[in-house]
């Protein structure tokens, strides 16, 4: 199976039937299957882009249901992790504008399905693997949903929900760690 072809036909089936939960979901357990391999591919950032936007999209329009949540944050999660990286790897304008609007959209949906075990897990996964693509997003997590909870807290809120999940809580420590980390820099440079 040629993996671009699969890919361009999940994102149309993903754009045509927009407002099917059952395809958004099943579309995204597909791409994340395809990113967990651990092969980059290379020279292929548009398509990344494509993919990155389609799940924003997705997050935003069905960022109440759960499974939909837990399927697209793992799509980000395994392709930020398998793809994006080294953080040192530079990366366009376009990739950064999508990654910097990617994280408000899983902090959105994590704070509205903090109740579900496996989207919070997923979306702390996600916003970890961003961070960790580009370790410049972790400073805006700190204030990404003003007059609301910030990221931080709405994490240190999943890690009381849940603290069995020794997934969520290694992730939200990781980004927590790397908030302050970054925000140190900052100060310092300052």
């Amino acid at each position: 199976v040629d993996a671009f072809s699969l890919i361009d036909n999940l994102l149309w089936s993903v754009r045509k039937f927009s407002s099917s939960r059952a395809v958004q979901e099943n579309a995204f357990k597909v791409l994340a299957c395809l990113y967990s391999s651990g092969q980059n591919q290379t020279g292929v950032e548009q398509k990344y882009v494509d993919i990155l936007e389609a799940v924003e999209v997705s997050l935003r329009d069905h960022q109440n249901c759960h499974t939909v949540v837990a399927s697209a944050c793992s799509v980000i999660s395994n392709m930020c992790t398998t793809c994006l990286t080294p953080p040192d790897t530079e990366l366009s304008q376009m990739m950064s504008d999508t990654m910097d609007r990617s994280i408000l959209e899983v902090v959105k949906a994590m704070e509205l399905c903090i109740d579900d075990i496996s989207a919070v897990e997923q979306a702390s996964g996600a916003l970890w693997a961003l961070c960790s693509a580009k370790p410049s997003l972790v400073v805006s997590l700190g204030t990404s949903n003003p007059g609301k909870s910030n990221t931080i807290s709405v994490l240190t809120d999943a890690m009381k929900i849940f603290p069995s999940s020794m997934e969520l809580q290694w992730d939200a420590i990781c980004v927590i760690h790397s908030f302050f980390v970054q925000s140190e820099n900052m100060i310092m440079d300052e």
